[in-house]
């Protein structure tokens, strides 16, 4: 579809391309239907909500015939499709705006529109489409419901496939049959991967498909795929009975998982196999610095390492090592961040002569690293502050210069320090009268003197 807005010259054209899959879709009384739709739009235009309108063929919807808005503080919504239509992709961004209608009803048989509102160079805009979709409710049969994602899994582990359906009535389930396709929506002739009766399936799967749930009046349609190969790939469907649907799916991935460390403080580091896999138990090893067989507690196809972390953790690296039947491993290996902070030091000469400069370095070794404050007993100036290490530097000491010199650290709620006696080596000249000499200041002195007659 293509608009046009002529309220400034040159003409603006903005385009917005709308495709639905299906124009005329059947469904049965009691099921669910899936309106498949997505959109495509300039990059001018930034969409926001999704708006789905049930109207007569014939007639302009309005806000009164609104069954769906993905603004969830509307409350235009027709209160008998309020709680049974959802979206199979909650993100806008995706541009799919395909719903799916649970718990059908007769009277839910119609014309359906899609209105998507959103901005358009910083202002509220919006496009009604005049494609519409035709649905028919009928009064039996089945509806499964699949995920519309991607699912991955490695080699050698394992997959589930999440499924679930619901039924008419008067309509009794009796088996559940999965293919494996080569394409998707193209399954004609594809072979038999599972069926709940155990019949013609393809040698490749023999015992490694088998549901979640072996009570088929459950209506769950789940399965898991074992000892995955890399020609596992592909799209698979479903079939209850007469009803057959399609979709591909995702599994993620998460090894292993590393906490905040803090020295002293007992830690656990925790690695999970991946999938959820039924079949053999894997063998998993803990390594760190080269040095295998760590004390660890495995349970099946999750061990975990607990240790007291020091500074000699911190910037090391752990490896978790995944060990199934055959020759499939996997591992993760993570960095160990551990907060400590070691004592504070300070280097340096401390006994210096008058005229001379004064050098002392303060370390403290901690992550994250500390803030390092340098002052003078007795003075709440601050002399020089710095991260990690400090360098206190006075030029051309005098006897002034001599004192207690304190260099604080500050990590989290800790404040270590450390200090030193500064000593100024002093030289006086004094002419003698006599015997006495006196001399009141408290530094160091080298006294040279001459006896005058």
């Amino acid at each position: 579809f293509k608009f046009c807005f002529n309220s400034f010259i040159p003409l603006i054209c903005f385009i917005i391309i709308l495709v639905i899959l299906e124009q005329k879709l059947t469904a049965e009384a009691g099921l669910c239907v899936v309106i498949p739709c997505s959109f495509t739009n300039a990059d001018e235009f930034t969409p926001k909500h999704i708006v789905w309108y049930k109207c007569e063929a014939s007639q302009k919807c309005s806000d009164a015939e609104i069954i769906f808005h993905s603004n969830t503080h509307n409350k235009k919504v027709q209160s008998a499709f309020q709680g049974r239509v959802s979206r199979l992709e909650p993100d806008v961004s995706q541009k799919n705006c395909s719903i799916i209608i649970n718990d059908l009803k007769e009277s839910d048989s119609g014309s359906y529109q899609l209105r998507v509102t959103g901005e358009r160079n910083g202002k509220q805009d919006g496009f009604t489409f005049n494609q519409r979709v035709t649905v028919s409710v009928k009064d039996r049969g089945i509806c499964a419901t699949l995920s519309e994602r991607e699912l991955t899994a490695e080699a050698g582990l394992c997959v589930v496939i999440p499924c679930s359906f619901t039924t008419a009535a008067n309509f009794t389930p009796k088996h559940i049959i999965w293919y494996k396709c080569e394409r998707p929506k193209n399954c004609s002739g594809a072979p038999t991967i599972f069926h709940s009766n155990n019949k013609n399936v393809q040698s490749g799967f023999e015992g490694r498909v088998s549901r979640l749930e072996p009570d088929v009046s459950q209506k769950n349609c789940s399965i898991i795929i074992n000892d995955l190969k890399e020609s596992d790939s592909g799209f698979y469907q479903l079939r209850v009975t007469v009803n057959k649907l399609q979709a591909v799916h995702s599994i993620a991935l998460m090894p292993i998982m590393v906490p905040t460390l803090t020295e002293g403080q007992q830690a656990t580091l925790t690695c999970t196999a991946p999938g959820l896999c039924s079949g053999s138990v894997p063998q998993i090893t803990w390594t760190w610095r080269g040095t295998e067989n760590l004390t660890d507690v495995t349970r099946r196809y999750v061990s975990t390492l607990t240790f007291n972390p020091s500074a000699e953790h911190h910037n090391t690296n752990f490896t978790c090592k995944i060990h199934f039947t055959g020759e499939t491993t996997t591992e993760k290996t993570s960095g160990l961040k551990v907060n400590y902070v070691k004592e504070v030091k300070i280097t340096g000469v401390t006994t210096v002569r008058d005229g001379e400069a004064l050098n002392l370095t303060c370390n403290v070794h901690s992550f994250p690293p500390s803030l390092i404050i340098w002052s003078k007993l007795g003075s709440n100036e601050k002399l020089h502050t710095d991260t990690g290490s400090a360098n206190l530097v006075i030029t051309n000491v005098t006897a002034g210069d001599a004192g207690q010199y304190v260099c604080t650290a500050k990590y989290m709620k800790k404040r270590p320090k450390d200090k030193v006696n500064v000593t100024v080596i002093c030289e006086y000249t004094a002419a003698v009268f006599g015997q006495n000499i006196f001399l009141a200041e408290t530094q160091a002195y080298i006294l040279k003197y001459s006896k005058i007659y």
